[in-house]
């Protein structure tokens, strides 16, 4: 289970990732995007990790849906229509504590070269990618400076979490745990929007499980994070909020 850069597909938000090198990045320094995170503003759902639940489930809905390899990953909801992110402003600041680990990776990433070494890269295309006024990719002796040595660990513990966060939505779909509903968004002004097909955890099937299921999803540490789930799902009525407040 792998979410890198790799020739036949883009990950979101990332436009020509390229591994890091040492002749052509040397002297290139990283710093803050000065648009913020204007490279999210347009997604609607950001993938996460099932170690982010507890964490995300304070602001996010978090709801499942399917992949294109048939599977289903865990999502957090922040718009209410295609195209829309409620938690970047118009200055590209981000209106939430808690930042999914997806968002904040960016724009690192590691590259799928069909081997185990898994290089780190970087998006060419990010505007915080200069030769000054940021923090330097390689030291002086051409060694990953402190910083990206950071980045590089950071990434790898995302990496490392997708393989048991697509054991957890496995396990939900194999016990018939999820359900899709709709969410029907109201404004004040006359304005409704729908969201359809939102695949979450239907809570009559979680407790017509035997105990001897319900003791192992408990055990595996699986049920707190469904629990966390359902709770975040009321979070849409801040979607609610957020949209109706955003004014379009």
């Amino acid at each position: 289970m792998t979410e890198t850069a790799a020739a036949n597909s883009m990950p979101l938000y990332y436009k020509e990732p390229i591994v890091l090198d040492l002749v052509q990045h040397r002297e290139m320094t990283v710093a803050t995007s000065p648009t913020g995170f204007a490279y999210a503003a347009e997604s609607q759902t950001v993938m996460l990790n099932a170690d982010e639940f507890y964490d995300a489930c304070r602001e996010y809905p978090i709801i499942f849906a399917p992949a294109e390899d048939g599977t289903v990953k865990p999502l957090a909801l922040l718009g209410v229509q295609a195209g829309e992110n409620l938690f970047v402003d118009a200055d590209g600041a981000w209106k939430g504590t808690y930042i999914p680990a997806y968002v904040r990776r960016y724009p690192f990433i590691l590259a799928d070269n069909g081997t185990n070494e898994f290089p780190i890269c970087i998006d060419q295309k990010f505007d915080g990618l200069t030769i000054e006024g940021g923090q330097r990719i390689f030291t002086e002796e051409g060694e990953l400076t402190d910083y990206c040595r950071h980045v590089q660990t950071f990434i790898q513990n995302f990496q490392s979490q997708l393989a048991p966060s697509a054991q957890f939505a496995a396990k939900l779909t194999e016990l018939a745990l999820l359900t899709p509903v709709d969410a029907n968004i109201q404004l004040g002004d006359g304005r409704t929007f729908l969201l359809q097909g939102l695949l979450v955890v239907d809570e009559n099937r979680l407790a017509r499980l035997g105990d001897v299921v319900v003791l192992e999803l408990f055990r595996s540490g699986y049920l707190g994070l469904i629990y966390a789930h359902m709770a975040s799902v009321k979070n849409i009525a801040r979607l609610h909020d957020m949209k109706a407040a955003r004014g379009n």
